[in-house]
C-alpha cells in the first residue's frame, strides 16, 4: 500500500488573489460556515451536548447548537474552584443561562486531580507537564453520564489566530530581527541562525530557547546516561523539520508559517489528543469540532489576516460575527487558553500525590524503568521546595518534573504491568 498525504492546510502565499477584503461579507461568511459546521455535526440517532467553558470559541458552539438543535442543551463544564485565576464556571453558566441551556459541571480540585492521573494516562497515552489532560478527562466522564456527543471548541484559535504568538511584538521575534536574519547569508551558528536555515523561520519564539545547546543539554541530564547518545543522534530541530513542508510555508507570510506550524506541532499531536479525541473516547463519547471543518477552513483562508487579529485584538471577525449570540463578559473577555491550576510535584501536599511520587519517582521506581537519572530527580525535588514559588524558573521546573512522573506512570502501564492493566479494564 502507498501512505499519501490528501489534505494539508494550504495557506495562500502573499501575492496570492481571491482574499475578500470586505469585512462585511467577511463576517457574513464567517456566521454562515461556523452555522454550517455546526448543523451538520448535530446529526445524530443519541443525545448531544456542548463542552461550554468561559471562552469565546465554546460560546459561540454552545449559542449556535441552541439556535439549531431542536431539544435543550446539556452544556458541560470543568471547575476549578481552589483557584479564581483559572475557574470559569461563574462566565459558563451566565452564558448557558443566555441560551436555556442545562448546565453541569465537574469540580475538578487537587485531589480529585491526582486520583484521576493514571486513568487519564491509560486512555491518552501521553506524558504531559500540566493537568490540565486530566480535568478533560473527568469532564469527558461527565458528559457521558448524559450524552454520546459533544461539540467542542477546539480549532478556533489555530483557525482565526487566536494565540498571542500570531501578534507581532507580543509572542514572535520582531521585525527588526527578522529583518536581520534575512539580511544575512549565513545567519551564522546561534541557534537563531540554524532554525532559519533548516526551517526558514521561527515557528515560536520558545524553540529559540529550547533548542539551544544549553537547554538540549539540561534535557539530557533528566535521562538515564544508556540513554543520552541514542537521543543525541536524534536532534530535535530535524525532529521539528520532518512535520514542516517546505511546500507548505515558502513565499506565505510569517504568521501563516506560525499557523501552520503551530497545527502540526501542537494541535494535531497534542491539543486534539490529551484535550480532545482520547479522552473522550475514554468515556465512550464522540468529540465533534465544528471549527475544524473542512469547508469552514478552506474558506477562512481566505479571509485577510489584519481581519482576524485587529488592534490586539484576537479572532475579531469571529467575535464581531457573533457578538450577539455570547454574552458581554465572554466578548470582552481576552483569550485565557484552557489550563488547570499548578500542582507542585513536592511531597507533603497530599496525601495522592505522595502515593504517586512513592510509587513512581522512588529509587526502586526509577531505576526499575531505567528512564531517568534518579540523582537528578532528587536534586530537582530540592530545587523545587527552596526557589520563589512565583519565578519562572520554579514553574519550568515543575513542568519538567510533572513530566518525567507522567513519563514514569507510562512505562508501569505500558512496559512493566501492560497485560495485567488490560485485563482489568477489559469488558
Amino acid at each position: 500500500y502507498e501512505m499519501k498525504r490528501y489534505w494539508d492546510c494550504d495557506f495562500p502565499s502573499e501575492d496570492a488573489g481571491g482574499m475578500e477584503t470586505d469585512f462585511g461579507r467577511c463576517l457574513a461568511m464567517v456566521q454562515e460556515k461556523v452555522d454550517e459546521a455546526v448543523r451538520f455535526r448535530l446529526r445524530a440517532d443519541v443525545p448531544v451536548g456542548v463542552y461550554l467553558s468561559g471562552g469565546i470559541d465554546s460560546a459561540i458552539v454552545a449559542a449556535t447548537v441552541a439556535k439549531y438543535h431542536p431539544e435543550k442543551v446539556m452544556a458541560f463544564n470543568i471547575s476549578f474552584p481552589q483557584d479564581e485565576a483559572f475557574d470559569e464556571d461563574r462566565l459558563a453558566r451566565e452564558m448557558a443561562a443566555k441560551i436555556g441551556a442545562e448546565f453541569h459541571s465537574v469540580e475538578c480540585g487537587p485531589e480529585a486531580l491526582i486520583e484521576n492521573t493514571e486513568d487519564c494516562i491509560w486512555s491518552t497515552e501521553l506524558p504531559f507537564h500540566n493537568f490540565h489532560g486530566v480535568g478533560k478527562f473527568m469532564l469527558s466522564r461527565l458528559a457521558h453520564q448524559h450524552v454520546k456527543v459533544v461539540l467542542t471548541g477546539e480549532g478556533a484559535d489555530e483557525v482565526f489566530l487566536g494565540y498571542i504568538i500570531f501578534q507581532p511584538g507580543k509572542g514572535t521575534l520582531s521585525d527588526h530581527m527578522l529583518n536581520k536574519l534575512r539580511g544575512q547569508e549565513k545567519p551564522g551558528r546561534s541557534i537563531t541562525g540554524q532554525i532559519m536555515k533548516t526551517l526558514g523561520f521561527i515557528p515560536m519564539p520558545d524553540y529559540v530557547e529550547m533548542l539551544s545547546p544549553k537547554t538540549q543539554k539540561r534535557i539530557l541530564d533528566f535521562f538515564h546516561r544508556k540513554h543520552k547518545s541514542g537521543l543525541t543522534a536524534g536532534h530535535a530541530l530535524q525532529r521539528l523539520k520532518e512535520r514542516i513542508d517546505p511546500n507548505q510555508t515558502e513565499g506565505r507570510p510569517l504568521v501563516r508559517k506560525m499557523q501552520y506550524a503551530w497545527i502540526k506541532n501542537m494541535l494535531a499531536p497534542y491539543l486534539l489528543t490529551i484535550l480532545g479525541d482520547r479522552p473522550e473516547l475514554g468515556h465512550s463519547i464522540e468529540g465533534r469540532t465544528p471549527f475544524l471543518d473542512h469547508h469552514l477552513f478552506e474558506a477562512m483562508r481566505y479571509i485577510p489576516d489584519h481581519f482576524k487579529i485587529r488592534d490586539g485584538v484576537e479572532k475579531y471577525v469571529l467575535r464581531e460575527a457573533f457578538r450577539e449570540r455570547v454574552t458581554e463578559a465572554i466578548y470582552f473577555r481576552k483569550k485565557w487558553p484552557y489550563s488547570a491550576p499548578p500542582l507542585w510535584i513536592e511531597k507533603g501536599q497530599y496525601p495522592g500525590l505522595d502515593a504517586l511520587l512513592k510509587k513512581y519517582l522512588s529509587r526502586e521506581a526509577v531505576e526499575k524503568s531505567g528512564i531517568f537519572s534518579y540523582r537528578r530527580i532528587r536534586v530537582w525535588q530540592w530545587l523545587l521546595k527552596v526557589v520563589s514559588s512565583n519565578s519562572l524558573f520554579k514553574r519550568k521546573l515543575n513542568g519538567a518534573l510533572t513530566f518525567i512522573l507522567t513519563v514514569q506512570i507510562l512505562d508501569h502501564l505500558f512496559v512493566q504491568s501492560f497485560e495485567e492493566r488490560l485485563n482489568r479494564t477489559a469488558p
